[in-house]
């Protein structure tokens, strides 16, 4: 990295790169807008917590508004959703997702018959709101580039040429198809699942193994899948997702004569996806696991074999079931029953068909169901001559458990933590190399619970206890029924640097309130913003005919073309990205 003389550029570089950052939102950010595409002002409120609260006098125009709201927060994600909607990624990001792209491509989410796809929101969404949202978009998209998101400069320095082409509503039509396509898949990988064990097991031992419940959200197998789920950041039904920055979902109040609703929504779309009258995701964070309580009396009635696990197996007993993050023995029992299914099931269903079953949880479920019969032909390890029986297969669990652990860790077991293996971090599409990655990605953060606990927060152990997907927006009703939610990460899709945020709020489980009332929003209300309708100023009063001496001036925003120039921001973020890998080359080149 730098030598001592050097140390003090990254610092240096980091301290430009937050300056770039933070300056649009305080010397670029007028208390008033003029929005092309309304009848009428549109009142804007941002509560302490960050959250737009839209009020309009007509419906049409909240749409309007909510387009260009979501454009000034959150248009890098809606590009990229509609990148992937198009399989265009690898224009953007090479050719390490033309997979991703084919497949994408291939499933046609700009459908031919152009016929709008049904909404969830409780607000109207006909032909007009789509098209109010587009032209919202397209108002942000037409004014000053001083705001744009900071990837599309990153993309810039790699080369990266990006057309900012006008948003229609067929675009959220897309992004919507998309969403709800990678939402259903894991019910055609449940079919598919089953055929696979069938014809691998027969009938009867398939349905032994098909009979097990499947754990809440479901991890999707398809590597592709997965990758689509990241880099678009899908949201899942229950508020899950992958680990994403920025988040899934998007925080906003809605409120005219005939629509009135706050909750999430996702950019790109009109609506709410989420109100805040649905039913909570859960009243706090619950990691106890039923299925550890059915399996842990078996583990501590195991003789213990060496001194480690003479040490090890006293503090299992006094365990409570608990999935926390800061937990010995949530690393113990994960590590044994990760181990124990490799023993009992992929023998007999082979490496690639196990990971396929177990992700997510499903394996574990499994063996709370076989524990209760010792002789099971499914604790037979098919490699080995003899017949082995369940507490041989435990036993042997637990040795590889320990030695893996003590391996990873050290042989002090009381330092172990489960949250050290269940670490995710909150990855940008942008964040894969240095030192974009200090700049966009959030973590290591790490979590409790598992696939199985009351808060489900699922893995794929066959490739590591990384979290798959997190409750990334999680809800809680108070008893005098105010509605809390925690979301995982900021409002606003611009980087944020150093600790803090929403994000650790969401992690130590730190609910904020969603405020629905005029009175609530005005009493929390940190910022206003009004957005007036651009027509009537923007045109020439005098009349048609009348002599034009001198420049008229006007209040209108400035019109760009596809091709955006450099902001100072932009600029500022260009020389801290570049900076420290030309120092870390040393100064030989001038």
């Amino acid at each position: 990295m730098f030598d001592a003389p050097h140390r003090w550029l990254l610092p240096l570089a980091l301290l430009v790169i937050a300056f770039a950052v933070l300056l649009p939102h305080f010397a670029f950010q007028p208390e008033e807008r003029l929005v092309t595409g309304l009848s009428a002002p549109v009142m804007v409120f941002y509560d302490r917590w960050d959250v737009p609260h839209l009020w309009a006098a007509h419906e049409r125009d909240l749409f309007v508004a909510q387009g260009y709201i979501a454009a000034q927060d959150r248009l890098w994600q809606m590009l990229l959703r509609r990148q992937a909607a198009r399989g265009r990624l690898a224009d953007w990001l090479g050719p390490q997702v033309a997979e991703t792209d084919a497949l994408l491509a291939a499933r046609g989410f700009y459908a031919e018959d152009e016929e709008p796809p049904a909404s969830s929101s409780p607000c109207k969404i006909d032909s007009s709101a789509w098209e109010a949202y587009a032209a919202g978009v397209n108002a942000y998209l037409a004014q000053s580039n001083r705001s744009q998101p900071v990837e599309l400069t990153v993309l810039k320095m790699r080369g990266v040429s990006v057309a900012l082409d006008p948003w229609s509503p067929q675009d959220s039509w897309a992004v919507a198809r998309l969403i709800a396509w990678a939402q259903g898949f894991t019910l055609d990988s449940d079919h598919q699942l089953a055929g696979l064990l069938t014809a691998r097991l027969g009938d009867e031992r398939a349905q032994e193994l098909l009979q097990v419940p499947v754990p809440y959200p479901r991890v999707p197998f398809s590597p592709v899948v997965r990758q689509v789920m990241q880099l678009a950041a899908i949201p899942l039904t229950g508020g899950y997702s992958a680990p994403t920055t920025p988040p899934a979902w998007y925080i906003m109040g809605l409120h005219s004569p005939s629509c009135q609703v706050a909750g999430a929504t996702v950019a790109g779309l009109p609506g709410v996806s989420l109100p805040s009258s649905g039913q909570p995701a859960g009243e706090a964070q619950d990691f106890f696991s039923e299925t550890a309580r059915q399996l842990m009396p078996y583990l501590v009635a195991l003789t213990p074999q060496d001194w480690l696990q003479r040490r090890v197996t006293p503090m299992m007993a006094r365990w409570d079931y608990r999935l926390e993050a800061d937990s010995a023995p949530a690393a113990v029992y994960e590590a044994w029953v990760e181990a124990l299914g490799c023993r009992t099931l992929a023998d007999e269903l082979g490496p690639e068909l196990y990971a396929r079953y177990a992700a997510g949880g499903r394996g574990q479920a499994a063996l709370a169901h076989l524990v209760t019969r010792p002789q099971s032909p499914w604790w037979d390890d098919l490699t080995t001559p003899p017949r082995e029986t369940r507490d041989e297969m435990m036993q042997r669990a637990y040795a590889d458990a320990l030695d893996e652990l003590g391996r990873r860790y050290g042989d002090l077991h009381t330092i172990w933590e489960w949250g050290q293996m269940h670490a995710a971090t909150f990855r940008h599409v942008l964040g894969e190399t240095w030192p974009a990655w200090r700049l966009f990605n959030r973590g290591p953060v790490f979590l409790g619970g598992d696939g199985l606990t009351g808060e489900p927060v699922p893995f794929d152990a066959a490739i590591s206890f990384e979290p798959v997907l997190v409750p990334a927006l999680k809800w809680r009703v108070e008893a005098d029924g105010e509605v809390m939610f925690a979301l995982a990460g900021e409002q606003s899709g611009s980087p944020r640097l150093g600790p803090g945020g929403r994000l650790d709020e969401w992690r130590a489980g730190q609910y904020i309130p969603l405020l629905g009332t005029e009175s609530e929003v005005k009493a929390n209300t940190q910022r206003r913003l009004i957005l007036r309708p651009a027509e009537s100023q923007c045109s020439d009063p005098r009349p048609r005919g009348s002599p034009r001496r001198g420049a008229l001036k006007t209040r209108c925003p400035p019109r760009l073309g596809n091709e955006n120039s450099l902001t100072m921001s932009h600029s500022l973020v260009r020389a801290a990205l570049s900076f420290p890998l030309r120092c870390a080359q040393g100064f030989d080149s001038g």
